[in-house]
């Protein structure tokens, strides 16, 4: 006779070693992301400062850079490798910390809303905690993203220096004294709309195919 005592909604029994694994695999998604962004960031900070220059300029000004290239070897010649790696160590924070949410909280929101463990998940579920995990890491990381921009944006052709230097902290307390402590979360709705849907795309996408690989 099946034994029928134990309830199908009983909550699923984690492993010990669940909370062990999961920041582990928090800080291995952050891990990786920090070490890309060394490589990645010479464009950030050309991206940066072209856009900011196309939005500040009038648009018959006459452009002082022709494109990213041009952009990346002014930079170099005038400022060194310290210019095109400007904002290096927020870029890392920033990067790591964002996928330390993003990626790390993915797995344990996706347990609790399907805790049968051995059944593929439902796309919904998966969606909704991939959309959980990517607003959440906009919404801490905000301030970090901001910060980055003002920083790589500094010391282009025609900008303004910033009194007493362009380190994340002068610029965090110049921001916080001018515009008040919320403006660094200037934004922030719309980085989190755009971080949770690429995130649930992302995730979603990753686990239908890990799924049907198996």
């Amino acid at each position: 006779v099946p034994d029928t005592s134990m309830s199908v909604d009983r909550p699923v029994q984690l492993d010990p070693k669940y909370a062990r694994d999961g920041l582990l695999g928090m800080g291995i998604s952050s891990l990786g992301a920090s070490l890309a962004v060394v490589f990645t960031n010479p464009l950030d900070v050309a991206q940066t400062r072209l856009k900011m220059t196309n939005e500040l300029l009038p648009p018959t000004a006459p452009r002082p850079y022709s494109g990213m290239l041009a952009c990346l070897a002014d930079t170099l010649k005038r400022q060194g490798i310290a210019g095109i790696q400007r904002g290096l160590t927020l870029a890392i924070v920033r990067e790591g910390s964002k996928n330390f949410f993003r990626l790390g909280l993915y797995d344990p929101i996706l347990i609790r809303l399907h805790p049968q463990v051995h059944e593929s998940p439902p796309l919904c579920k998966c969606f909704i905690a991939g959309g959980t995990s990517g607003g959440v890491s906009a919404l801490v990381c905000n301030p970090l993203d901001l910060l980055k921009s003002r920083v790589q944006a500094d010391g282009r052709l025609g900008a303004k220096e910033v009194a007493g230097g362009s380190s994340a902290l002068t610029v965090m307390w110049q921001m916080v004294r001018e515009e008040g402590a919320s403006s660094l979360w200037k934004g922030t709705g719309i980085s989190i709309v755009r971080s949770a849907i690429g995130t649930a795309v992302l995730l979603s996408a990753n686990s239908v195919i890990k799924d049907s690989s198996t």
